[in-house]
């Protein structure tokens, strides 16, 4: 039986190969590879049909890069929301963004709504980074929680798609799971969109 200093460890493991991993990428192939993941965004179903969709800002190197997308939304009438951390008490709730401008970086360079930003009430899509996937929508994120507490709390994401953006090269064959960690039903790499389960 696994215990909770051994899935730790197992975490911390995990978090450091997917480290490593991304960093043998060069920023070239993930200009590239996040070129074709919102290529696949962009002909994706649930995208094209939804009104109001939650997805994050890239933070530089190491997740796709989805903000050109974000934009299309924007252009096209989507209402697009977007997370905005609260630091001490370790949750997040997703804030509409009229404008991927109107933002500022807060702790650890993450871009994130003006605070007089407007709550987003529900999602048609939720699009989540992490650091790692598996093929039964297994996530592994950065360790501090914010994406499983928000898909675990939020009604919005009891009907909204939940999809996993990564590069092909984040796919792993087990990310190891706590009873609070929350999954994905959908990945998309540049490879294209792939069921879970």
């Amino acid at each position: 039986m696994t215990g909770p200093g051994d899935l730790a460890a197992q975490k911390r493991a995990l978090r450091a190969q997917a480290r490593a991993r991304l960093a043998a990428i060069t920023p070239e192939a993930q200009t590239e590879a996040s070129e074709r993941i919102r290529a696949h965004l962009r002909g994706f179903t649930p995208w094209i049909e939804a009104t109001t969709v939650v997805a994050y800002l890239c933070e530089g190197t190491g997740e796709p890069d989805v903000d050109g997308l974000l934009r299309e939304g924007l252009a096209s009438g989507k209402s697009i929301g977007v997370p905005r951390m609260d630091w001490q008490a370790g949750t997040m709730e997703a804030r509409v963004l009229a404008d991927l401008e109107r933002v500022e970086v807060r702790r650890h360079g993450v871009r994130e709504p003006l605070e007089d930003a407007p709550a987003c009430e529900r999602a048609d899509l939720i699009l989540v980074p992490g650091l790692a996937f598996d093929s039964s929508g297994g996530r592994l994120g950065r360790g501090a929680g914010f994406y499983d507490r928000f898909l675990g709390e939020q009604e919005l994401s009891t009907s909204a798609p939940v999809l996993g953006v990564c590069f092909a090269e984040q796919l792993v064959d087990r990310v190891v799971r706590d009873t609070h960690d929350v999954g994905v039903g959908m990945l998309v790499t540049q490879d294209g969109v792939l069921p879970t389960g």
